[in-house]
């Protein structure tokens, strides 16, 4: 019986533990941001975005337009190219659209806060997207998804368990002193 409360709390602790811990990334959880924009003269509109699973494609680094994704002060990523969506080419040249909608697929990392689309001759921006709602919104509905799991405080299963277990040293201390 003295070391009762000691089991029990070693038990409570083992059996919560896991459920806090955090799971490595499994190698089918790459995830990439899509960002939807549409674009009419210089002026660039951000429509709406969403995280799904897959590969982004490797967009080269020439375009008519720069994107950037960005992390913790705006520390640029990595960078890439786009072409202006306004443009058709056709057998007898291009076609100019006065405005067009178009798509950007940037991989998901942690460290990713925003994307912004750079006008490639003079390097102005153009629009900067936050995305950190948009991830919050995907593990809302993901949250078994390992980037989405996050190490929880401590349960309170861990507490009383701990608490039992110290409590039960204390109590064999006291009676091998008395």
């Amino acid at each position: 019986m003295k070391f009762t409360w000691l089991i029990i709390g070693l038990i409570l602790i083992l059996i919560s533990v896991p459920a806090g811990a955090q799971h490595a990334p499994s190698e089918n959880s790459a995830k990439i941001i899509i960002l939807h924009y549409s674009i009419t003269g210089n002026t660039v509109t951000f429509l709406d975005a969403k995280v799904i699973y897959g590969y982004p494609r490797n967009p080269g680094p020439s375009g008519d337009l720069t994107g950037r994704t960005l992390g913790d002060g705006d520390t640029e990523l990595h960078r890439f190219g786009i072409q202006d969506p306004r443009i058709t080419y056709t057998e007898d040249g291009a076609i100019i659209a006065e405005q067009a909608n178009f798509s950007v697929m940037v991989p998901y990392s942690e460290d990713l806060n925003s994307v912004g689309i750079y006008d490639k001759k003079d390097d102005s921006l153009l629009v900067k997207t936050e995305v950190q709602d948009v991830v919050k919104d995907f593990c809302k509905s993901h949250p078994d998804d390992p980037d989405c799991r996050k190490a929880t405080p401590l349960s309170p299963a861990v507490a009383i368990g701990a608490c039992m277990m110290v409590g039960g040293w204390f109590f064999l201390k006291r009676k091998k002193a008395a």
